[in-house]
């Protein structure tokens, strides 16, 4: 049987928009998951990054990004220019990004 070693920390929907739908939210959703990590070497917290592209001060201190979307949450907005500048420094700095979203989405023809 396969062992994990490691883990990676996500916030859960509820926090970052769906009960409050607040940047303040989304920043100390982002923040808790970052300190809980510290508690084992072994966690990886992930900042998750919703469709107004908020980007924390601390970006660097993730090891990752994830975008987060249900069916009936507004869409990415691929095309906007706050999505290119997040896409841009998220490229700079290296990091992976999990999109977790409808494939429709996330696909071009």
């Amino acid at each position: 049987m396969a062992v994990a070693d490691d883990a990676c920390l996500f916030t859960f929907p509820e926090d970052m928009y769906q009960r409050v739908d607040q940047t303040e939210a989304r920043i100390q959703a982002n923040a808790y998951v970052l300190k809980a990590a510290k508690t084992s070497r072994d966690l990886y917290p992930f900042s998750v990054i919703w469709n107004d592209d908020l980007l924390p001060d601390d970006l660097a201190a993730y090891p990752g990004i994830k975008r987060h979307r249900h069916a009936d949450d507004p869409r990415y907005d691929y095309e906007a220019r706050r999505c290119t500048e997040f896409l841009c420094h998220v490229t700079e700095l290296g990091l992976p990004v999990l999109f977790k979203e409808e494939f429709e989405n996330t696909c071009t023809s």
